[in-house]
Formats: C-alpha cells, structure tokens, sequence
C-alpha cells in the first residue's frame, strides 16, 4: 500500500508562526516601497515605423520571383532594429550625451511589433525628456533606411549588383556573336550539303538503273523465250517492234554509263537472227551490271563523308547559335531586372516608414508604489511560509 502524506503537520505549522509570515509580508512591502520611491523618474519616447506594402507589383519577368516570407520579415523587426550595426549607427549620432558604450545604449531602447505585424513600436527612455525623443527620432531614422536598404531594395548596393551582372552578360553576349560570326566566314556546311544532295540523287540515280538492267534483263529473256516458240522462220512484224523496244531501253540506259551500245534490229530476220539480237541485248545488259555496281561503291564512302562533315557542321553551328541565344536571353532578361530594380528603388510609396516623429514627453514614467509594495508583501509570505516548511519538515 501507498504511504498517505500526512499535512496536518504543516498546516499546523503555518498557523502557528503565522506571525512571522506576516511581518515577512510587511517587511517585503515596506523594502518594496522604499525601492519604488527611491527610483528616479524616467521620460519614455516612442515612436511607431509601418511597413507599407505595395498596391501593385513591378516585376518585368516572371522568372525573377521573391522567395522570402512576409511574415518572416515582419516578425525578424525587433531583432534589426537592435542589431549591432543600428545601435552603432545610433551612438555615432549621440557624441555630446553621457551614452558612450552599445550596452549602455540598449539599456535605454526596446522594440516590440504591435497586433499588426505591419507596425513596430520603438521606445526610448532617459531621465532627460529630450534624449528621450531624440534618441527614439533617430533610432527610426537609422533603422528605416537599414530596413529599406535590406527588404526594400532602397540601395545602391541591388543596382550595382545588377549593372556588374549586366556589363559581364553583355561581355559574354559580345564573345558568343563574334564567334559565331567567325565561324560561318569558314563555314562550309552549304557546300557540303550541295555536293551531298547531289551525290545522294546520283547514287539515287545508279540504285534506280540496277533496277532498271535487272527488270531489262528479265524482260530480254522472256522476249526471246517467246520468239523461238513461234513457228515459222520469220519473227514477224510484233517480233520487230519488241526487238526495237528494248534496244530503246538499252539507249537510254547508256547516257549514264561508259559503254557503248552499236546494234540494229535486223528488219526480217529470221527467228535465229532475232535470237541472236537479244543475245547481244542481254551481254549488254550484263556488261553495265559491274560498271553500275563500281558506280555504287565510288559513292558511297564519299557520301558518308559528307554526311559525317555536315554533321560536325551542323552540331558546330546549333552550339555557336545557341550559345548566341543563351547569351542574348540573358542579356535582356538582366536588362529587365535592371530596369525593374531601379523603379522599385524610386518607389518611396512602399517600403519601411516612421509614421510620425516622437514629441518630447511631458510626464515622466513613475513607478507604481502601490504595486510595488503588494508585490513585496506577497513575496515576503510566500518566501517566509517555505522557509516554515522546510524547517518542519527537517524536524521531522
């Protein structure tokens, strides 16, 4: 079984001295009052900085986008506006007042966001009710034009940035054209794909005439097969006309090749002389079989040549183009940006602004006395009934 916690003991305890936690009471706020009258009556400044947002956005290229959270900003004001830099800034500025170290500074200064995120109040207080409104005026003044400079793009600092980035872009833009241009004074890409449309269509030519002598030769065999089939001596008069049909053929088969075709179709002659025609026909057509398949293998490697020239031609020209583009797009694309920052820093309608200047406090900020002292008193209780606790608590 659990062991019960007995606090009779103690509650005994607490009502037996209870004179003791009363005089801790009032000694607690007797010492609290005393130190509420003995402080020095402080004058406190403060001044509001509103963050105006803009009614319309100046952005020339989509690309350029701003990743950084609004709410993020606003909520990191308190901590810039008491960063090393700005106190810096401000005890510059404070050379005839008795302030001379940072810490010090910060010991006169706090900065709180209100309900709105938009708006952050700036304090400052001093014994003096003009360093106090002063201090608080130039505070904001320093920290509006750190705050404008960072989120606000105020600065020089985005405009020189940009301007560097657009001298090296137009550098690199200047290089990538006269490259190009260099080039194409060498280029022989459209020498090459004439001579290789040429060459393709002539092999074209060849492939369509081995065709041609084999359909020729078939066509040779089958006439003569059907000649000596008919009877009689004499071929006739279709016989005539087939003989000189394909002796055309030969003809006009020969204006490509280096042979030399001298035939006559026999006018009635008998089957063994028209017979003998074709023979010839046929020789001829296989004595241009070797002289076009020669033609065809000339061609060939000279073709793939050029189409491996034309290729790194090619490839040579896409790569100088588009590293023109590239440079060109990014060129105009900085130029926007440019442009675009250097509106945004004209633009004094949005940004980080004091909303009005701090007057000098005319009453000063006087501890509460009777707080103080119930604070005391409930300190002093509460301490002096632990302490009887503990003390029971050892007796036992």
């Amino acid at each position: 079984m659990e062991e019960e916690i007995d606090l009779r003991p103690y509650v005994n305890a607490l009502i037996r001295y209870w004179w003791i936690i009363a005089l801790s009471a009032l000694l607690g706020a007797g010492l609290a009052f005393l130190y509420a009258t003995s402080q020095r009556d402080n004058y406190s400044a403060t001044t509001i900085v509103a963050f105006l947002e803009p009614t319309q956005a100046v952005q020339f290229d989509p690309r350029f986008e701003s990743v950084t959270s609004r709410t993020t900003i606003l909520k990191s004001l308190p901590a810039l506006s008491m960063s090393d830099d700005v106190i810096a800034s401000l005890l510059g500025r404070l050379g005839d007042t008795e302030i001379e170290k940072a810490t010090e500074l910060k010991q006169h200064l706090s900065a709180e966001s209100g309900s709105d995120l938009n708006l952050l109040y700036l304090r400052a207080r001093s014994e003096d009710p003009n360093l106090s409104a002063r201090l608080v005026n130039e505070w904001a003044e320093i920290f509006v034009t750190a705050a404008n400079d960072i989120y606000a793009s105020r600065g020089s600092s985005q405009i020189d940035f940009y301007v560097m980035q657009l001298q090296e872009a137009g550098e690199r833009l200047n290089l990538a054209e006269q490259a190009l241009v260099d080039f194409q004074g060498v280029n022989t890409l459209t020498l090459v794909t004439n001579e290789l449309d040429s060459l393709t269509t002539l092999q074209a030519r060849y492939a369509e005439y081995e065709s041609s002598l084999t359909k020729l030769e078939d066509d040779i065999r089958a006439a003569r097969a059907q000649l000596i089939s008919q009877p009689g001596g004499v071929s006739g008069v279709a016989g005539e006309y087939t003989a000189l049909a394909l002796q055309s053929r030969v003809f006009q088969l020969q204006e490509l090749l280096p042979v030399t075709v001298q035939l006559a179709a026999p006018e009635g002659a008998t089957v063994q002389d028209q017979a003998q025609f074709f023979n010839s026909l046929e020789a001829i057509v296989i004595e241009m079989r070797p002289v076009v398949a020669e033609q065809l293998a000339e061609l060939e490697p000279r073709i793939l040549e050029l189409q491996r020239e034309k290729e790194s031609l090619t490839a040579r020209t896409t790569r100088l183009t588009s590293d023109r583009d590239l440079a060109l797009e990014t060129y105009k694309t900085l130029a926007r940006k440019l442009d675009e920052e250097r509106l945004t820093t004209n633009d004094i309608t949005t940004g980080f602004r004091q909303v009005s200047r701090a007057a000098v406090p005319e009453m000063p900020v006087r501890a509460n006395r009777t707080l103080a002292a119930v604070a005391g008193a409930a300190f002093g209780a509460v301490l002096s009934g632990l302490a009887i606790i503990l003390y029971t608590w050892w007796r036992r």
